[in-house]
C-alpha cells in the first residue's frame, strides 16, 4: 500500500528590508496545512522509517578522531544499545513529519551541545520545527532588478553569505533564483539555477526548447537532467559537492552531510530517477520513471512568470557497517530512501486570465514597431518624391531648379577641362 500525504503550502515573507544596493532582504515563514480529502492515509497512521537519530550518531561517532576515540565509540555503542536498539523505528506520520518525537540520544546530545559545537533539537521530525517557523529558512537577500532587470529575483546572499562553507568553489556559491521571481528574459536562456536553502545549494534546470501550454498561456519547459547529481565523471563541475572534490559514490545522489551537521543524508530524484541503476536495484519496489519523478518548471515566454512547477526530490540515508557499533551489524552499504516529496504549483486560471493581456504586449509592440517602420519608409519615399517634384500651390508642378541627384545639366559627351 502506497500512502500519499498532501499538504497545502503557504509562504509569507516577513520583515522586508529594502536596501540601498537595490536588493531586498526578508525572512520567510512556510506553513503546511494537511489536506485529508486529497490524501491517501491520515497523520495518525504508523509507518516504519529509518532511525535517523541513531544512524546520525553512529556516523558521527565513526568520524571522531581524538586520543580516546575508541573509548568514546564504546560508550556511544553502549548508549545506543540501551536506548535505540533498532535501526528502524515505527512512528506516526504526524510525528515523523511535523510534530517530531522524543529521543533519548537527543536528550544526551542536548546536554553536550556546547561541547560538540552542533545545534541539537529537542525532538526529531523531517519538518520539525520548520512548520510555521519565521527563521528556519534563514535571512534571504535577493536583487530587485531596479538597476539590472536580468537580476530580478536572483539571490544576493543567504544569512549574509554569498559563499557558504558547506561546499567548495561554484558549488558553495549562493546564486540563482530564489524560486519566486524570475527575470522576464530568462525563458529564452539555455539554463538557470534555483537556489534552495534547505539543501544549501542549487538545482540547475535546462531548457528543452519545447513549448508547454498552461491555461492557454505559452511557456518554455525547463527540466533538471542527470547532470544535477553527477559525481564529476560526466560533469566535472559537480565534483565540488564531494569531499576534496573526490566522489566515491556513483552518480545520482548529492551529499548533504556538510549542510546537515554531519548527518549521512543524500539528495536524489525520487526512486533515484536518472541515477546509477545500482541505487534503485538495491531497494525493492522502486521504479524510476520520467512522468512521476522528473523535476520541471514552465516559465511564461515573455514575462518569466512561473506557470507550473513540479519540484520532485528524495531524501536518503546512507546505511553502512561501522566498526564497534552493534546497531550497524549486518549492514553492507545501502543508500536508503527515507521520503520523497513533490511540490506542485500551477498558476490559477483567474490569474492566467489577468496575465494573458500582458503576454501580448511584446507581440503588440513588435507589430507597432513594424508598422512605424513601414510608415517611416513610406514617409521617406514620399519626402524624396516631394523633393523630386516639389509642391506648388494646390497642384504638383515641375520646379525650375534642378532636383537633387539630377545630372541632366551635364553634356552627354563633355570631358572635364584641365586646369591651366
Amino acid at each position: 500500500l502506497i500512502l500519499i500525504f498532501i499538504c497545502r503550502e503557504v509562504h509569507e515573507k516577513l520583515n522586508l528590508t529594502w536596501n540601498a544596493n537595490n536588493t531586498v532582504s526578508y525572512w520567510q515563514r512556510r506553513t503546511w496545512y494537511f489536506e485529508p480529502e486529497l490524501s491517501r492515509g491520515s497523520l495518525s497512521d504508523e509507518i516504519t522509517n529509518v532511525n535517523v537519530v541513531a544512524v546520525t550518531i553512529a556516523t558521527m561517532a565513526d568520524q571522531i578522531h581524538v586520543k580516546y576515540s575508541d573509548l568514546v565509540k564504546k560508550i556511544i555503542n553502549m548508549f545506543l544499545k540501551n536506548t535505540e536498539k533498532k535501526l528502524y523505528i515505527k512512528k506516526t506520520v504526524r510525528e515523523l513529519l511535523f510534530d517530531g518525537y522524543d529521543d533519548g540520544v537527543l536528550d544526551l546530545m542536548k546536554k553536550l551541545e556546547n561541547l560538540i559545537k552542533i545545534p541539537v533539537q529537542d525532538r526529531f521530525g523531517w519538518f520539525y520545527p520548520r512548520n510555521t517557523s519565521d527563521t528556519y529558512d534563514g535571512l534571504v537577500n535577493i536583487h530587485t532588478g531596479v538597476d539590472d532587470l536580468t537580476e530580478l529575483g536572483m539571490m544576493g546572499a543567504w544569512n549574509y553569505m554569498n559563499q557558504t562553507p558547506y561546499y567548495t568553489g561554484n558549488c558553495g556559491k549562493v546564486q540563482g533564483s530564489a524560486g519566486d521571481l524570475y527575470p522576464p528574459a530568462i525563458a529564452s536562456e539555455d539554463a538557470f539555477s534555483i537556489y534552495a536553502t534547505d539543501i544549501c545549494s542549487g538545482i540547475n534546470v535546462k531548457s528543452t526548447n519545447s513549448e508547454s501550454m498552461v491555461h492557454d498561456l505559452s511557456g518554455t519547459l525547463f527540466v533538471a537532467d542527470k547532470s544535477v547529481f553527477d559525481n564529476g565523471t560526466q560533469c566535472p563541475d559537480s565534483s565540488c559537492y564531494c569531499p576534496n572534490n573526490i566522489c566515491s559514490q556513483p552518480s545520482g545522489i548529492r551529499d548533504l552531510s556538510p549542510c546537515k551537521h554531519g548527518a549521512p543524508a543524500y539528495l536524489s530524484f525520487p526512486h533515484f530517477y536518472q541515477g546509477d541503476p545500482s541505487y534503485s536495484n538495491a531497494v525493492r519496489g522502486l521504479s524510476p520513471n520520467k512522468s512521476q519523478h522528473e523535476f520541471s518548471i514552465v516559465l511564461e515566454k515573455n514575462t518569466g512568470i512561473p506557470l507550473q512547477v513540479n519540484a520532485r526530490l528524495q531524501i536518503n540515508i546512507l546505511l553502512r557497517k561501522i566498526k564497534d557499533l552493534d546497531i550497524t551489524d549486518g549492514l553492507t552499504h545501502l543508500v536508503m530512501p527515507a521520503l520523497w516529496f513533490h511540490q506542485h504549483t500551477i498558476i490559477p486560471e483567474d490569474m492566467a486570465n489577468e496575465l494573458r493581456p500582458l503576454t501580448a504586449i511584446p507581440t503588440f509592440a513588435f507589430t507597432v514597431a513594424v508598422s512605424l517602420f513601414v510608415f517611416g519608409v513610406l514617409g521617406l519615399l514620399t519626402g524624396l518624391l516631394c523633393v523630386k517634384k516639389g509642391y506648388l500651390g494646390n497642384g504638383l508642378q515641375e520646379t525650375q531648379e534642378p532636383p537633387l541627384l539630377d545630372d541632366t545639366r551635364a553634356e552627354p559627351n563633355s570631358q572635364p577641362q584641365a586646369s591651366p
